[in-house]
């Protein structure tokens, strides 16, 4: 059984965001959105086009990360002797664990 991604598409937007410095307006300016709709891709809202337009901005995907918005991609499941893989809630927060053994 597949692990629950812990960071959902607009948390992936954001972080890239902030990795690259980049502020609502100087990404709507780079892929000729308005800052309103980065901000409600920002927010959770899955805007096709929008995400398409932003993510070679972000050095992102753009078909993997609308794949993410619709919740059709999850990554492969990895098996490796002696771990074990369990996703538990902390709080209203999904955590993924790994145990050796």
């Amino acid at each position: 059984m597949p692990l629950a991604l812990e960071d959902l598409f607009n948390d992936v937007i954001s972080k890239s965001m902030r990795g690259l410095a980049l502020s609502d307006a100087q990404l709507a300016a780079k892929a000729g959105v308005t800052e309103a709709q980065i901000s409600a891709v920002r927010g959770g809202e899955v805007c096709e086009e929008v995400l398409s337009a932003i993510a070679p901005h972000l050095g992102l995907h753009g078909p993997a990360l609308i794949r993410m918005a619709r919740g059709e991609w999850a990554p492969a499941e990895v098996s490796l002797p002696g771990l074990a893989q369990f996703t538990t809630t902390h709080g209203d927060m999904l955590v993924n664990y790994v145990s050796r053994g």
